[in-house]
């Protein structure tokens, strides 16, 4: 329950914020478990469009691609056709609420039955890039893996986290996006190189803290990333908050997010404890 007592890990009361920031990206990230469960979820999303289309595209998209997933982050992939891909999947033994959201970008949401871990399926117009008014070459989640700054996936990390208990997240609401936001870190951190987790974290935070940050194009090799935001000021602020904080215990809720992913790590350990046979977790048959 809310009410329980849970202690605070200890990246919360290290005054060092490099071992802070080392031990809270460990902390935040996914564990072995979890990036398994992630990666069965995907497996099992691939063979369903696979049923629908063996020639078909399946592209793991979002902060798994991009090596900067937080422990609970969704699962987003990309196909070619999303329409039957939705259908299958409402079918699947294994999945739960899926719905077809006919939005600018359709989507497709759902979360796998056992544990619970959301997915969201997308055409291959990626709806984080359309989100984020990317254009030039083909950039995309997967590009921020490679050749990226010092401490990139931590800073990044750190970053989702602020956004995430100031409520200002989610290209779709108008707030700051997970490819945006990557953009972003990644061009402050390329301008100014820093040599501890630390200092990439103080940097990318007072850089993102400044509303200017948010006025202009990031170009990235070819690429341009438009960041379009409904507040950008109040997202300067959160940010700006968060870098003048004196620890890293004070720039966080610190009993929320440890509730959050205790509740997180147990729900996934007791619904993959209950979980049904392999012969069950496949596509429902039609009846006769």
């Amino acid at each position: 329950s809310d009410d329980e007592q849970i202690d605070a890990p200890a990246w919360a009361s290290q005054r060092d914020l490099d071992e802070a920031i080392a031990s809270f990206d460990a902390w935040v990230q996914p564990d072995e478990t979890e990036r398994r469960r992630a990666d069965d979820l995907f497996a099992r999303i691939t063979q369903i469009v696979k049923e629908v289309d063996p020639f078909a595209r399946v592209e793991l998209r979002g902060s798994r691609a991009s090596g900067c997933a937080l422990f609970d982050a969704d699962v987003d992939v990309v196909v070619d056709n999303i329409n039957q891909v939705a259908e299958a999947l409402q079918a699947a033994e294994w999945s739960r609420g899926v719905e077809l959201i006919r939005a600018r970008v359709p989507i497709v949401t759902g979360k796998d039955a056992t544990t619970r871990l959301a997915f969201d399926v997308a055409t291959t117009k990626d709806t984080a890039r359309q989100a984020a008014h990317a254009y030039g070459t083909d950039l995309d989640d997967a590009s921020f893996s490679q050749d990226r700054p010092p401490h990139f996936a931590s800073t990044v990390r750190l970053c989702k986290v602020v956004l995430r208990q100031t409520g200002l997240g989610g290209a779709y609401g108008g707030g700051l996006g997970s490819f945006a936001l990557c953009a972003l870190v990644f061009d402050i951190l390329r301008r100014a190189s820093h040599g501890t987790p630390g200092g990439a974290a103080r940097g990318a935070l007072r850089g993102l803290g400044s509303v200017h940050t948010y006025a202009r194009p990031v170009h990235l090799g070819d690429a341009v990333v438009d960041v379009n935001l409904d507040d950008p000021a109040a997202i300067a602020a959160a940010f700006m908050r968060a870098a003048d904080a004196p620890t890293l215990g004070a720039m966080l809720d610190v009993p929320g997010l440890a509730r959050t992913r205790r509740r997180f790590r147990r729900r996934g350990d007791d619904r993959a404890a209950a979980a049904p046979s392999p012969e069950s977790r496949g596509v429902k048959r039609p009846r006769s």
